[in-house]
């Protein structure tokens, strides 16, 4: 547990000089409100929270960096984000693979700027074109290893404007 907190400490750290914050790996169920607070005046470009044991991402979260360009939250147990995370304006990457997602949250699905969108390995079954009509930005998308249904994957594949990997 003491390596994990300065793991924590030592990421806190680096972002602030480097503007990417990355705690991957650090056991974490529950992102720290700490860091939010610490890193609440810095300019965040990027946070990489994979392959933790994350739940829930609080508002908190989205509110403090609602800034950044790239975030991974891949390898959690997340099932949902709170509308808040829609305030990531200028988001372009979002991993978020490898976690417990059903559908497509509504939250993403208002961030304009986002381009790569990656849910792989997720629960979900129900994909609509219509997921991905308030997303201008959006280039590709990978839904690999999702157990899709049959009338998902028919309307995906006639979606020619945005490189989807089933």
């Amino acid at each position: 547990m003491a390596e994990e907190a300065a793991k924590v400490g030592q990421a806190s750290l680096t972002a602030s000089e480097t503007g990417d914050l990355s705690l991957t790996g650090c056991q974490l169920k529950k992102f720290p409100d700490g860091i939010c607070l610490m890193l609440k005046h810095t300019q965040i470009n990027s946070v990489d929270i994979s392959i933790n044991s994350i739940q829930i991402l609080s508002a908190k979260f989205f509110t403090t960096f609602h800034a950044i360009t790239i975030l991974n939250i891949s390898s959690n147990k997340l099932s949902d984000l709170p509308d808040q995370a829609s305030l990531l304006t200028l988001l372009k990457i979002l991993n978020a693979s490898h976690n417990e997602f059903i559908q497509i949250p509504d939250s993403i699905r208002k961030i304009p700027s986002l381009a790569v969108l990656n849910l792989t390995s997720n629960n979900i079954t129900n994909v609509t074109t219509e997921c991905f009509m308030f997303l201008p930005s959006l280039t590709d998308v990978t839904l690999s290893d999702n157990p899709l249904t049959d009338t998902s994957l028919s309307s995906l594949h006639s979606v020619t404007t945005i490189s989807i990997i089933l």
